[in-house]
């Protein structure tokens, strides 16, 4: 299998990071052939915290990697 890079802008998104960070993990893909990059833009909200929570969180289910 191919490996996969999902790159995403945040900016604000506490409202809706949640249930795409859900959506990524339901991903019918080999989890070790998945990375993500997050780009986070000068966010005033919890998007920043949400994201290394689940950073720490997934990275025990064996991603190639998380970056933020």
């Amino acid at each position: 299998m191919k490996n996969i890079l999902i790159g995403c802008p945040v900016r604000n998104r506490e409202w809706i990071l949640p249930d795409y960070l859900k959506a990524l993990e339901n991903l019918d893909y080999p989890k070790e052939n998945l990375a993500f990059h997050f780009i986070l833009n000068d966010s005033t909200d919890k998007s920043k915290e949400i994201l290394l929570n689940w950073k720490y969180e997934t990275m025990k289910d064996g991603y190639r990697y998380v970056r933020i």
